[in-house]
């Protein structure tokens, strides 16, 4: 007599229990996008406003060469420019890049400057100038020999400037116009008054300055 009630309480129990499942269900879902949006929420507060995360850029180097005017050599300048500071490095190889040599590293703050003149290569590729201006603009020349190897055990380059102003007091160095031999430098001078000055010869082997016929 009493089968059907109890049948219907355990219908009624069921349902319930599936009620009660069904909305844990919902409030579980329910709850995971707004731990996403909180989460999101609050990786936005680390940063302040207006700033935007970027990947970091690396510089790149700019390439300068010159090449030997019998096309076998070649002298080549990397540039770095960062923070207002330039990075040059000048490595010398063969015209295919073989065996490459760093003859010579510097960093110089903008507006200072370094470059290869044009006429770099002496007749014999065994030398080679290098030219650096000053933030006034006033140029000196340096002269390396092309292997890499020291003049002496003290001297990795000739500061052409540096010895001309010590035998030359009364002249100031100007310009450096390119080779009239294997060891000789053609250079140009400034009288104190900034007026053309007599031209030389420097001798890289006995690091002496002949005057030439004005």
């Amino acid at each position: 007599m009493h089968k059907p009630h109890f049948s219907l309480a355990l219908a009624l129990i069921f349902c319930a229990g599936c009620l009660i499942v069904g909305a844990l269900v919902l409030l579980h879902y329910h709850q995971i996008p707004q731990a996403v949006n909180l989460w999101s929420k609050s990786s936005q507060k680390t940063l302040p406003p207006g700033i935007i995360l970027a990947s970091p850029i690396l510089a790149l180097p700019s390439v300068t060469q010159v090449h030997s005017s019998d096309g076998k050599m070649n002298l080549v300048m990397h540039t770095i420019n960062q923070n207002g500071i330039q990075n040059l490095t000048f490595t010398v190889s063969d015209i295919k890049g073989n065996n490459p040599k760093v003859i010579f590293n510097r960093s110089v703050k903008l507006p200072e400057s370094m470059m290869i003149p044009p006429n770099t290569w002496s007749p014999d590729n065994k030398n080679l100038f290098l030219e650096e201006k000053s933030a006034q603009g006033e140029r000196n020349f340096f002269v390396f020999k092309a292997t890499g190897e020291k003049f002496t055990q003290d001297d990795a380059y000739l500061d052409v400037g540096t010895l001309f102003t010590a035998k030359k007091p009364e002249y100031a160095l100007y310009d450096a116009t390119g080779w009239a031999s294997e060891t000789l430098l053609i250079i140009l001078t400034r009288d104190g008054n900034g007026q053309k000055g007599p031209s030389y010869w420097f001798d890289i082997t006995s690091r002496s300055f002949i005057q030439l016929a004005r």
